[in-house]
């Protein structure tokens, strides 16, 4: 089994598919569409506000609560954990890029510090790392092996808590596209997905 993400990954992923199994548990963590966890929408004027919020909308004044939540595509797997934990590259890659990702309200798509690499083996073509407390001073351009150290778990960006925004691209007819990281995830740390009707 390839190392992924960190050493006790395997009882993360455990932890998380039973919260996917249950419906009342999907807000905000998995790949797909969702109720954004931060962001609404103001009722009064259609314009994204944050939660909990002003007490009026900051674009057109109307007093909160008038809101609906903002149902959005959410790019990758969430993965709750301590602020700090060391996040280890799964796969040899390089670093193509490094950067801060700017919250929503500030014309960012809220990742916080955030890290792409391009992948020279493994099933994807690259993987992204987002809300880092931390980067591991990895150099742009640089190729590094499984294992290596890219960066922290944090909460920066659009964040409700410490945890890694993983996000995961295949090349698929010859175009970058976007994956759901689960069922990697799963594969990589020896889990079969227990079926929907297998719940009690």
């Amino acid at each position: 089994m390839t190392m992924l993400l960190w050493p006790d990954l395997k009882d993360d992923i455990e932890k998380l598919l039973l919260t996917k199994l249950d419906p009342n548990g999907r807000r905000g963590l998995f790949f797909g569409l969702r109720a954004h966890p931060i962001h609404e929408i103001c009722k009064a004027c259609g314009k994204q506000v944050d939660i909990p919020g002003d007490r009026k909308c900051p674009n057109c004044g109307v007093a909160c609560p008038v809101r609906n939540p903002l149902i959005q595509y959410h790019s990758g797997q969430d993965i709750p954990k301590p602020l700090g934990t060391p996040i280890c590259l799964p796969w040899p890659g390089t670093i193509s890029k490094q950067w801060f990702d700017p919250k929503v309200k500030d014309g960012g798509y809220g990742g916080g510090n955030s890290i792409v690499v391009r992948h020279t083996e493994g099933p994807m073509y690259t993987t992204g790392y987002c809300h880092q407390f931390a980067f591991a001073g990895l150099v742009i351009g640089q190729t590094y092996l499984a294992g290596t150290e890219i960066g922290r778990v944090g909460t920066t960006g659009d964040s409700t808590g410490p945890h890694l925004h993983f996000t995961c691209r295949k090349l698929i007819e010859g175009k970058s596209t976007l994956v759901d990281p689960f069922p990697e995830l799963l594969a990589a740390c020896g889990i079969c997905e227990i079926p929907w009707h297998e719940v009690g």
